[in-house]
C-alpha cells in the first residue's frame, strides 16, 4: 500500500485552481475510480468547468466511458481523481448531478503529487499480458548480439525494467541504448528505443518470488508518443491496487 508519505502534500488553495485550470485549458487526460469489492472500476472523464469563484468544478464522461463513469460516481459521495501528466492525485465531494449527465464536485482540499517519480509504477512481473522482445550487441563485443524476450518486472508510462542474469549482463551497461525494443501489453504492441538507466542486484525475497540472484535493468522509453504513453499510464493505473490517499 502507498500512503500520503510517498507524495508531497499541497493544501495551497490558488495552486490548486491555478493546476486545475491548466488541466481544463490543456485538455489534460483525467481519470476516476473506484473499487466495487475487488474489482477497480476506472473511467476517463472531461474536465468541462473550473469555478474559481465557487471552487466548484464540473466533469462528464468520456466517450465511451458513461457506463463506466456511472459505476464510479454512482451512490458516491467521494470522487477519487487522478491527472497523469501532472502527476497529482485528489479526493473531492460529490454536490450533485447537473443536466446532460454531468456532475458538480467541489474543489478539493489537497492535491497528492508524486515526488519520486514522475510516473506510477506497478510491479507486473507475474502478468503474462506484458512482456519486452529485443536484440542487443554485447558492451564490449559489438559484434555479438543476442535475442531476448522477458517477462516486465515493473512497468510504468516513462519506463520499465526487466530481469537479466549473471550471464546475460555482458550485454547491458548504465547509459547503454536498446533499440526498437517491442513491448507488449495484452494484444497490443509498442516499439520503441530506450536507454538503460540503471542496473540493480536483486536476491530472492517474499515480494519478487526469485529462485536465484538476478539484475534489473531498468529503462526509459526514449521515443513513445503521447498516445502511446496515456495508453500505458491507463493500464498502469487501472492495475494499481493501492490506496493513493490513505491516512
Amino acid at each position: 500500500m502507498i500512503g500520503l508519505e510517498k507524495f508531497k502534500q499541497i493544501r495551497r488553495s490558488k495552486f490548486i485552481g491555478n493546476q486545475l485550470v491548466n488541466a481544463k485549458d490543456k485538455n489534460m487526460e483525467c481519470l476516476i475510480w473506484r473499487f466495487l469489492g475487488q474489482k477497480k472500476i476506472v473511467a476517463k472523464v472531461n474536465l468541462d468547468v473550473v469555478k474559481r469563484n465557487s471552487k466548484e468544478i464540473i466533469i462528464s464522461a468520456s466517450k465511451d466511458n458513461q457506463e463506466e463513469f456511472e459505476q464510479v460516481i454512482g451512490g458516491s459521495y467521494q470522487v477519487n481523481f487522478y491527472i497523469p501528466a501532472m502527476a497529482i492525485l485528489f479526493q473531492t465531494e460529490l454536490k450533485s448531478h447537473t443536466q446532460n449527465k454531468k456532475v458538480l464536485l467541489a474543489f478539493p482540499k489537497m492535491f497528492a503529487q508524486f515526488e519520486r517519480r514522475k510516473n506510477l509504477r506497478i510491479v507486473s512481473y507475474h502478468d503474462q499480458r506484458v512482456d519486452v522482445e529485443f536484440s542487443k550487441n554485447q558492451v564490449e563485443h559489438k559484434h555479438q548480439a543476442q535475442h531476448f524476450k522477458k517477462s516486465c518486472y515493473d512497468l510504468s508510462a516513462g519506463g520499465l525494467s526487466f530481469l537479466a542474469s549473471k550471464a546475460e549482463l555482458k550485454f547491458f551497461s548504465p547509459r547503454d541504448k536498446i533499440s526498437e525494443l517491442k513491448l507488449q501489453i495484452a494484444d497490443r504492441i509498442f516499439k520503441m528505443d530506450c536507454k538503460i538507466n540503471s542496473i540493480n542486484e536483486l536476491t530472492p525475497d517474499d515480494v519478487n518470488d526469485l529462485v536465484y540472484k538476478a539484475w534489473k535493468v531498468s529503462v526509459e522509453f526514449a521515443s513513445l508518443s503521447n498516445e502511446d504513453q496515456e495508453f500505458i499510464s491507463k493500464f498502469v493505473f487501472e492495475n494499481y491496487n493501492g490506496d493513493f490517499l490513505a491516512s
